[in-house]
């Protein structure tokens, strides 16, 4: 059984913009393709099992990746060693308990309260913890 208490720290992981924005405050065309690269080192790093990648928020020249784990030490080795490898951004790695996912949740209802979709978003959450 998955649950939020086998992943009861939060780590996240924020990079600045690189280049020029987007009239709507996202990344270019271009810096969206370095993006997705970034994301893709997150996910397949070396103690990828140790952790559940949760997702991640793009707003105001930022980009933060979401994860949750039991060892927020190793798990932000990892990631530092993933943002290296992409040295055009400057990057801040925080850690904190959050049993409950409150962090991800808040941001995830914080940015679709215009859509009805964050209380959607938290019941598919538990829905998925409790698989």
């Amino acid at each position: 059984m998955c649950s939020s208490s086998t992943w009861p720290k939060a780590v996240s992981g924020r990079c600045k913009a690189s280049g020029s924005l987007a009239q709507d405050g996202m990344s270019s065309e271009e810096e969206f393709k370095d993006l997705i690269a970034l994301e893709n080192h997150l996910i397949v790093r070396p103690h990828a099992d140790e952790a559940i990648y949760v997702g991640r928020l793009t707003a105001r020249g930022s980009r933060v990746f979401y994860f949750y784990t039991a060892d927020p030490g190793s798990l932000a080795r990892d990631v530092k060693a993933a943002m290296e490898q992409h040295p055009a951004y400057q990057y801040q790695i925080n850690s904190h308990a959050d049993p409950e996912w409150s962090a991800y949740l808040r941001s995830t209802i914080a940015t679709t309260a215009g859509r009805n979709a964050g209380a959607g978003s938290a019941c598919l959450l538990r829905l998925l913890l409790s698989v």
